[in-house]
């Protein structure tokens, strides 16, 4: 979603109203994803002001989709909805004051495509577990517990200390 300044300047003190679809490619976000596989659906909506006096881009826009994360427990792929605000601002010229939250453009076009899919990393839950688990997996030796099978286990006791239990009053 690019914008270029020249076009914006058409367009300034008037709202641009934006209903679009957008696709990322998930190879052209280096580093960590959070667990985030997959982003479907992704649609964006709202306006965009450009404020000729200031040179800056006001953005007032929501952004829906799915994304696909992996399921804690199965690491099978999970689609969670999501809906998230983007409301950044940019501006053309240098801010002067550092507590402004404004991003600088030091091009001749801002493309808002970086920004929108860091807010949508900022909804990537920490934890899924696919709906309708029933059956945990296991293996050779090894078995994944749910809490309330856990704590119903009965716990050893460790022998070094089976001549504490005398000292129990009841």
């Amino acid at each position: 979603m690019k914008f270029y300044r020249r076009d914006l300047i058409s367009q300034s003190n008037e709202s641009i109203m934006v209903n679009e679809s957008l696709s990322f490619d998930l190879s052209d976000f280096k580093g960590n994803l959070s667990g985030l596989r997959d982003l479907k659906n992704v649609s964006i909506f709202g306006k965009i002001l450009f404020d000729l006096s200031l040179d800056r881009i006001f953005t007032d826009l929501m952004i829906k989709g799915e994304m696909v994360v992996g399921c804690a427990i199965t690491n099978e792929d999970v689609t969670v909805p999501f809906e998230t605000p983007f409301d950044d601002v940019y501006s053309f010229v240098s801010a002067n004051d550092p507590e402004e939250d404004i991003i600088e453009v030091k091009t001749d076009f801002v493309d808002l495509s970086y920004g929108i899919f860091q807010s949508i990393l900022f909804e990537v839950p920490i934890k899924v577990v696919k709906p309708g688990l029933k059956e945990y997996p296991k293996g050779n030796g090894w078995e994944v517990l749910k809490e309330e099978d856990f704590d119903q286990r009965e716990k050893p006791i460790d022998p070094r200390l089976e001549k504490l239990k005398e000292f129990i009053v009841k």
